[in-house]
This record gives C-alpha cells, sequence and structure tokens, in this order.
C-alpha cells in the first residue's frame, strides 16, 4: 500500500508532545542541544512520534553527539508505518550507514528509485553510495533516470533538475575524460540555460586539456560575460 497516511496521522495526536517538537524545530539551527531536550520530551509524551526521533537524531549530530543518533533511528524504524510512504526508507538507509553496511543501502536505495523515480532525496543518497565505490556510469544512468522525467522543455522550468547535466558532464570530464560524451551535455545545459558561466567554464576546461588555448580563452571570456566578478575566471584568462 503506497498510499501516504494523513497528516495527523504521521505527526502526534498528543497536542502537548506537537507543541514541544514544534518548538525544538524553531530553535535546532541555533541551539541543537536544547532543541534535542526539547524532542526527547515530546518523545517521552508520544514514543510512537516518529518525526521527533527524526529531528532528535539530527540534533544530535548537530551538537557533535552523533554517537548518539542510533538508537533514535531504531525507533524511527519501529514506528515507520507512521512516516509519509516516500520517508520510509530514509531510516533504513541511516541505519544501514550508522553500521557500515553499504551493500544494503545500496540495495535500499535502488528499490526505492524504482519505487519514486521523483524522489530526489534517493538521488543524493546513491550520488554517495556510487561514488564511494567509484561507480561513476551506475550514478550517471540514474541521473539519467531522473532526467528522464523532465523531457518536452520541462527542464526550463526546472533548474535545478537541469543541473544534474552538469553532474554528469562533470564525471564524464574529471572521471573518464571523456570530452564528447561531456560536451554533449554541456550543450543540453546551455541549450536550457544559455546565460550561466558554469557550462562555459567546463568548455574552457575541455579545451585548455586538448591543448587549445586559444578556444579555451574565449569561452572563458564567455563565462566572465554571464559572472563579470568571478576572479578565478579572470585569472584564467
Amino acid at each position: 500500500n503506497n498510499v501516504d497516511l494523513p497528516a495527523s496521522e504521521t505527526i502526534t495526536n498528543s497536542f502537548d508532545a506537537f507543541r514541544f517538537y514544534i518548538k525544538g524545530m524553531i530553535i535546532k539551527e541555533e541551539n541543537g542541544e536544547e532543541a534535542a531536550n526539547l524532542f526527547q520530551k515530546a518523545i517521552d509524551i508520544d514514543e510512537t512520534f516518529a518525526m521527533a526521533y527524526f529531528m532528535l537524531q539530527d540534533a544530535y549530530v548537530m551538537n557533535n553527539q552523533g554517537d548518539k543518533r542510533l538508537e533514535p533511528i531504531k525507533k524511527i524504524i519501529e514506528y515507520d508505518y507512521k512516516l509519509p510512504e516516500r520517508m520510509k526508507f530514509v531510516p533504513k538507509v541511516m541505519y544501514y550507514w550508522e553500521t557500515k553496511q553499504p551493500d544494503k543501502n545500496l540495495k535500499t536505495c535502488e528499490m526505492q528509485l524504482k519505487l519514486y523515480p521523483d524522489n530526489l532525496v534517493v538521488y543524493d543518497v546513491l550520488r554517495e553510495l556510487y561514488s564511494m565505490k567509484g561507480e561513476w556510469k551506475k550514478l550517471i544512468d540514474t541521473y539519467d533516470i531522473l532526467l528522464s522525467q523532465y523531457r518536452g522543455g520541462k527542464l526550463k522550468e526546472n533548474k535545478d533538475i537541469a543541473y544534474y547535466l552538469i553532474k554528469i558532464a562533470q564525471i564524464y570530464l574529471f572521471r573518464f575524460n571523456d570530452y564528447e560524451n561531456a560536451r554533449v551535455y554541456i550543450d543540453k545545459y546551455i541549450d536550457y540555460y544559455k546565460e550561466d558561466s558554469e557550462p562555459y567554464e567546463m568548455l574552457a576546461k575541455i579545451y585548455e586539456y586538448e591543448g587549445n588555448n586559444s578556444k579555451a580563452i574565449e569561452m572563458y571570456q564567455t563565462a566572465l560575460t554571464f559572472n563579470h566578478e568571478n576572479i578565478w575566471i579572470m585569472a584564467q584568462i
């Protein structure tokens, strides 16, 4: 059953628990220690409050107490029936990460990708896992799955998704020294966002590697047109 629960069921039925949770959310960025105390109070009232466990383990990390996050993660898994469907894989990923089980982590993410190919969190996790294993071609294929859902001009309306074209180009350029395929993805990005400096910087780098310095300078000059305060680009000309 892939239907998400109503919001009231994914949070808590206790007003007091919810009040402590909200207070913790408000101060978490500036006071992780006190936020952790507030999330714990919410959990003490409602031990099934999965999102409070989520925030508790996060507060531990922010407060340099990452060694304490495993127990809240186990509780999230125990009460994952109170999580939105798309988030249920996240505590498993965190658990496998903490217990150093990368293969199980990878399988969990790959299954999630099949179920929800538009879930951006999955791509971030897979990027980390594939990078650790040096499986760059699998990472390219994974990014292509995401991009395939935005055909027909949709990338023009979703710049954050279009940027995966640049990410693929970077892999081809810096991991495979494959200038041809790097150019293909750079050109696709430029088709949508002609006034970004980064693709021209990458083209300049390719020309440098090919020994064509005049074209490299031309590309750096183009990049500078769209990012005229970038000192690094200036230094390349």
